[in-house]
């Protein structure tokens, strides 16, 4: 599901950051676990700077296009 929320000029390298962070990914599912985490991960666990460093509240998050 790569690319549903995380979109931006940014996304490419905010991805590359949080892999490389992760053990090396032996095949594509585990790839494709990791990437789903770091979305997950980034559209709803991380602090905002908008929001004085809180997650989106869950009731505010849009799922769908």
């Amino acid at each position: 599901m790569l690319g549903r929320h995380l979109i931006g000029a940014r996304s490419h390298q905010t991805l590359q950051k949080a892999l490389h962070t992760r053990p090396f990914a032996h095949n594509i599912a585990e790839l494709n676990q990791q990437l789903d985490d770091i979305i997950d991960y980034y559209n709803n666990h991380r602090p905002h700077r908008a929001l004085n460093r809180r997650a989106w509240p869950p009731e505010s998050r849009h799922v769908g296009g």
